[in-house]
């Protein structure tokens, strides 16, 4: 199987009125064995959290640092989750963006 990729883009309002940036979140490999990599986009500098939920919404990992406008690639351990479906949450300067993923053995 090839993996799926998804890209799309968030554009939030600012207090203003006018966009506050954009965020693009794509997770490969889909399905996922042991490591995935989510990736994204940045249109401007920004505190980030990416954040994984298992079905239930529980948050089985979390990563938060600070990062430069441009593109990104964070792993994402997946190695001790069980078989199953998750979430990834990638949350940057007011913006949410998801993205499902399977675990597979």
């Amino acid at each position: 199987h090839l993996p799926v990729i998804a890209r799309f883009t968030l554009v939030p309002v600012s207090a203003e009125g006018g966009p506050a940036g954009a965020a693009a979140l794509a997770v490969a490999p889909n399905p996922v064995r042991s490591e995935a990599t989510a990736r994204f986009t940045l249109a401007a500098p920004a505190e980030v959290r990416v954040d994984v939920l298992d079905a239930l919404g529980r948050r089985v990992v979390r990563q938060s640092r600070t990062l430069g406008a441009g593109e990104h690639a964070l792993p994402l351990d997946t190695s001790a989750l069980s078989p199953g479906v998750y979430v990834v949450r990638l949350e940057a300067d007011g913006a949410v963006s998801t993205r499902t993923f399977v675990r597979v053995r």
